[in-house]
């Protein structure tokens, strides 16, 4: 999230399990290193009716030539939401490079590493930098492994790391958020996938509980 504990007053968004939905799309042209990827995201204070955020990302990736390895380089823009009745909104600019890595350990586990640095530029001018850290291992339960018809369970830990620890608008952790996050995730075809998830986002001196579920389209 894009604020403080302090600057979310007196309603407590952590006593409410609230809601996180994505739909994502992604084009890679066969026989081509290039690709381009877009999501958007809303995510609700609680399940619905308590606006947290909205947020749109498009970036174009590289990929390796023989290695399951790829560099994402994008932007984004968000608008950030106040819990409870208040109509308050903020807004961030957001450029992002990321490197994600795929380890196969077997026909039915694999681990999927991510690495990000975040340029962030809040209203006023206000930048602040990110850095993050995902592991996500996934294991096929299905017997058909990673591919169409396929189950698979998701688990993963990130971690967030502020840039900075003091800004025009105040001083911060140098930690951001523990974010731990379990899910079912089933392909829907060659093309399309669902997923459905607990996450559990920490920051100092708060708690957050979000359902997750995601939509994703790979266009050929």
């Amino acid at each position: 999230m894009l604020v403080s504990p302090a600057s979310v007053g007196a309603q407590d968004p952590s006593q409410h399990l609230g809601g996180w939905y994505a739909a994502e799309a992604s084009w890679r042209p066969a026989g081509s290193r290039l690709g381009v990827e877009a999501d958007f995201q809303l995510r609700d204070f609680q399940m619905v009716g308590d606006f947290a955020q909205t947020s749109l990302r498009a970036g174009v990736v590289v990929h390796a030539r023989s290695r399951p390895l790829s560099l994402t380089v994008g932007g984004a823009g968000f608008l950030q939401g106040t819990p409870g009745e208040a109509t308050a909104t903020r807004s961030e600019r957001r450029l992002y490079q990321t490197v994600s890595y795929t380890q196969r350990l077997s026909s039915t586990l694999r681990l999927k590493h991510r690495g990000r640095a975040e340029q962030r530029w809040f209203e006023n001018d206000v930048f602040r930098s990110r850095y993050r850290y995902r592991l996500e291992a996934e294991r096929a339960v299905s017997g058909r492994g990673f591919g169409p018809g396929g189950v698979w369970l998701v688990a993963s830990h990130e971690l967030l790391l502020n840039g900075e620890v003091e800004s025009d608008v105040g001083a911060f952790d140098r930690l951001d958020q523990n974010r731990s996050y379990l899910a079912v995730n089933y392909p829907r075809g060659s093309t399309a996938r669902m997923e459905a998830g607990y996450l559990n986002v920490v920051r100092p001196g708060e708690m957050r509980h979000r359902i997750r579920l995601t939509v994703e389209w790979a266009v050929r």
